[in-house]
């Protein structure tokens, strides 16, 4: 349950004295429950059901709308956090059940967990947003897929994106990173710095050899990483 405040044990300013942090989701609303798999996908300690739906009922409780599973070495065996799912969804009201493993399936528990975190977050108001973008437009007569840009600069239907947002963050200066090597390119250059400025932020991205690069890993904010 501790996991979003150690983070890496860093700091806002890595010399300074000072400096506080709050993760998105508060410490009475992380909960934790029974149940360990090991570093190669042995579970060690079975899931403890009981546990399971009684945190998933305490949350609701306190009035949460979305949820988020996160185990220990899930992304070796995502056995427990599956059966966890399934027990919160069969009392859940609605669709915002998050389980880290099927949203990074990598090693590190801190990222993972950030990430499906950070989903489980936003889920409950990106699914209202998409789902009433994609009401109104058939109302209105449109009958063409709506396509949501990715972080990566590819695209994904409504419904994944309301599923999984977290995968929308930056996908700003992502798509304008996509846009500027198609421009570069038909205009004769295969080598392009571009710049993207906002009303807080201005990112700058190289373009080699008419070539994108990936970033693995970044940050939204101090200790909130995706």
């Amino acid at each position: 349950e501790d996991v979003l405040e150690m983070r890496r044990r860093d700091r806002p300013h890595t010399w300074g004295l000072r400096g506080g942090y709050a993760p998105v989701i508060s410490r009475e609303l992380r909960i934790g429950v029974g149940g360990r798999v090991l570093a190669d996908g042995t579970i060690e300690t079975p899931l403890d059901e009981d546990a399971v739906i009684a945190a998933a009922e305490q949350l609701l409780a306190a009035g949460c709308e979305g949820l988020c599973i996160s185990f220990i070495n899930s992304y070796a065996n995502p056995q427990l956090e599956h059966r966890a799912a399934a027990l919160v969804r069969a009392i859940w009201p609605n669709d915002h059940v998050t389980v880290a493993a099927d949203i990074l399936p990598e090693i590190r528990e801190f990222e993972r967990l950030s990430t499906a975190t950070l989903n489980a977050y936003l889920q409950p108001r990106m699914a209202l947003y998409l789902n009433q973008l994609k009401t109104r437009t058939a109302e209105r007569g449109g009958d063409s897929d709506i396509l949501i840009v990715q972080s990566n600069g590819g695209v994904m239907s409504l419904d994944a994106a309301a599923s999984q947002p977290v995968r929308t963050a930056l996908s700003g200066p992502a798509a304008g990173v996509i846009a500027a090597r198609h421009i570069g390119q038909s205009a004769g250059f295969d080598n392009v710095i571009t710049c993207d400025m906002g009303g807080t932020s201005f990112d700058v991205s190289v373009i080699a050899d008419g070539k994108t690069a990936l970033a693995a890993q970044t940050s939204i904010d101090f200790g909130m990483v995706v």
